[in-house]
């Protein structure tokens, strides 16, 4: 593991230098039971954000958050099936829809924050996630620059977001502001 000295002793008793514990065990993590955990989280989260879209219909931007957890939640379940399914859907189409999920939830903020819906930057991440996953699949096999794409076009994507919710606020939330200020 990662544990050098005193913190190997002390928050990691059962690490050893070459990974594995001081009874042989080598303690891992199953990808495939990770992704599907993933999975159901995004589907519990969409399923959820659905409800409140329901009750709360003229809230701006539930629709598309609602939509971008179902959509990711449907890419994780593709890369989940990875072995199952041709790369072409688990690795190439799977990327596609967890990045245009991200996408939507991007755009969710904007109309959230009472924005326009703005240049659809979630197709263009779409796309280059589609061209660059099916590149490092089948012409060059390349799992790094896989993972460097799908990482970067998803932090584009948590920061653009975040920006928005930093020099916007929520419309009603600045009614509620005002309101306790007078």
């Amino acid at each position: 593991m990662f544990c050098v000295g005193v913190w190997k002793k002390t928050l990691f008793p059962w690490s050893a230098a070459n990974g594995k514990s001081e009874a042989g065990l080598l303690i891992t993590i199953d990808m495939r039971t990770m992704i599907f955990v993933i999975f159901f989280s995004s589907t519990f989260l969409a399923v959820m954000l659905a409800i409140i879209w329901r009750t709360l219909s003229n809230e701006k931007g539930l629709k598309e958050w609602a939509g971008g957890a179902l959509i990711a939640a449907v890419g994780f379940f593709m890369q989940a099936l990875r072995g199952t399914l041709p790369d072409s859907i688990s690795i190439v189409l799977g990327s596609a829809c967890i990045i245009l999920g991200l996408g939507y939830f991007y755009v969710g903020s904007r109309l959230l924050c009472g924005l326009n819906k703005g240049y659809p930057w979630h197709w263009v991440g779409t796309a280059i996630i589609c061209i660059s996953s099916a590149f490092y699949t089948y012409v060059e096999n390349n799992i790094s620059m896989r993972i460097f794409f799908i990482s970067g076009i998803s932090t584009c994507f948590f920061f653009a977001s975040a920006l928005i919710f930093l020099r916007n606020t929520v419309p009603e939330l600045k009614k509620a502001k005002d309101r306790k200020s007078t």
